[in-house]
């Protein structure tokens, strides 16, 4: 049972099976130009077709030129968001359906809000791991909410402290250990 709300709008399916895929949508139409179009839609609709299970996903859709609309955006029962993608891995997945590479791009209004402004992480087409700071500041890592790590705008890789020298290629402040170890020292 739900509560009514203030100019609440109640959309109700004729469908009284239960089955998947089932329930409500709402649809966007406009014009083109020539004639009247669906542009996209929203749906809330059942996650699965037992009997008294209420589980239900919202979903969106959106339609490019010469297509029909399709799904871009799944929330589902368990508040899980897939973007790209109608079954989510985890709380946000992002997914493309090619083997093409596979950004999230963070800004702010210093950074600007370019494509290559801030911080980008994902996957390359080549599926490698990407971190990608375009902004001429450090990289600072952290863990049990200490830093441990920086690269400075620079370049220079600092680890245990000491982050922000400048006059080493890399600086390891306490000790370090290797199973081998080859030192190429030039004398003065």
């Amino acid at each position: 049972t739900y509560v009514a709300y203030d100019g609440q709008l109640l959309l109700t399916g004729d469908e009284t099976s239960g089955a998947a895929d089932t329930g409500a949508c709402i649809q966007f139409y406009g014009h083109d130009g020539g004639s009247s179009r669906g542009l996209g839609n929203i749906r809330c609709l059942l996650e699965n077709g037992t009997s008294g299970n209420h589980n239900s996903y919202m979903a969106f859709y959106t339609r490019t030129n010469a297509s029909n609309p399709a799904e871009r955006l799944r929330i589902t029962s368990a508040g899980d968001l897939g973007l790209g993608i109608n079954n989510p891995a985890r709380h946000f997945h992002l997914h493309v359906d090619s083997s093409t590479a596979n950004y999230q791009l963070f800004t702010n209004s210093t950074t600007g809000s370019n494509n290559n402004d801030g911080l980008l992480l994902g996957i390359t087409a080549a599926e490698e791991a990407l971190f990608w700071n375009y902004e001429n500041t450090p990289s600072r890592f952290a863990t049990g909410g200490t830093e441990r790590m920086a690269i400075t705008s620079t370049g220079q890789v600092n680890i245990g402290g000491d982050y922000t020298q400048t006059t080493y290629t890399m600086k390891v402040t306490g000790s370090f250990a290797a199973t081998t170890k080859s030192f190429v020292i030039d004398h003065p």
